[in-house]
């Protein structure tokens, strides 16, 4: 049995000694647990994320894409839960187009085959009732780190404009609560970036999407931009082929049915999750010692250069009205 303490569980790879054969039963699993550390555990139970990967598995039987088999899956009131799932093997990294294309092309099969939300709604953990929970604990953070927002050090990751920018999302954030998006919710992952994709070395097996906790209803957006955001990797990106892996996404959701959602309402969403992640990436170096930061700091400005080419802080004025 080895263990492996991830940021917000504790993962296993269990090996299983049978009394005789049975065919069909794997020799080992994944075993997936609550994370050791009670601050981490009571912050990721508070916004709801070990609940959504249970109710994932559970309430989703054909998500529309190739995730992990789940054998079980259960949780008690304090946040602990137990997931026993496929062992995938051993993986490639995430490189290239192909791979870009290939998770592209399964999320937006997923987007297509949710679009609406409509079966999905009566969920507790993907309805509107945890949209605004995710919300609400969102927005207790955001109190806290709209102060390190105004701590000088901010100055050294970010230009003014995004300064006064991002102080007016953690200060308006709240208003998101009765905001209603143009774009029809969908079964979204949530934290779709090439760290959640297992790319086996055989690849006849084909990619499979793991680690739901972030899974809800949502713009089709956020996903596509969270993959290219981490695939593209730091510094300034590719304008390009930043194009090119949106217009691939955009020619697969349309070819799977969804015909009259607007091209220009998806780039709002698109810029839109831009700017939340900018301020997911420099509140979560604020809070790394200095001598921590340098690594997050290409990574910015990759991002700050792509909402800045998107125009997404003029196209945030227009949409929310802040």
């Amino acid at each position: 049995m080895a263990a492996t303490q991830g940021t917000t569980s504790t993962l296993l790879r269990v090996k299983i000694v049978l009394d005789g054969a049975v065919n069909g039963f794997p020799e080992t699993i994944m075993v997936k647990l609550a994370p050791e550390n009670s601050e981490v555990l009571d912050r990721f139970t508070k916004l709801g994320m070990y609940s959504r990967e249970i109710g994932f598995y559970r309430d989703i039987p054909d998500p529309g894409l190739s995730v992990p088999k789940c054998y079980y899956a259960a949780e008690d009131n304090s946040g602990h839960f137990v997931l026993l799932l496929e062992d995938l093997g051993i993986q490639r990294k995430f490189q290239g187009v192909q791979d870009f294309e290939a998770a592209l092309q399964q999320i937006a099969g997923v987007h297509a085959k949710f679009w609406g939300g409509e079966e999905l709604k009566g969920l507790d953990w993907c309805g509107e009732a945890g949209r605004r929970s995710l919300i609400t604990a969102r927005i207790e953070e955001l109190r806290m780190r709209g102060k390190r927002l105004l701590s000088a050090q901010v100055k050294d990751l970010v230009p003014n404009h995004i300064i006064d920018f991002l102080l007016a999302w953690v200060e308006n954030y709240h208003l998101l609560l009765d905001f209603v998006p143009i774009s029809p919710p969908t079964l979204t992952h949530g934290d779709f970036n090439a760290g959640q994709l297992f790319i086996p070395e055989d690849e006849r097996r084909g990619l499979r999407v793991v680690d739901w906790q972030t899974a809800r209803l949502n713009s089709g957006a956020v996903d596509v931009a969270c993959l290219i955001i981490g695939g593209l990797g730091a510094g300034r990106r590719p304008r390009d082929l930043e194009n090119k892996l949106i217009e691939f996404y955009w020619n697969k959701l349309t070819n799977s049915g969804i015909q009259s959602f607007p091209r220009s309402d998806f780039e709002m969403d698109y810029c839109f999750h831009l700017c939340d992640f900018l301020e997911i990436f420099v509140s979560h170096t604020l809070e790394l010692a200095e001598s921590e930061r340098g690594w997050m700091q290409p990574f910015i400005d990759g991002l700050v250069w792509s909402v800045d080419s998107h125009h997404a802080i003029k196209r945030m004025h227009e949409y929310l009205g802040w």
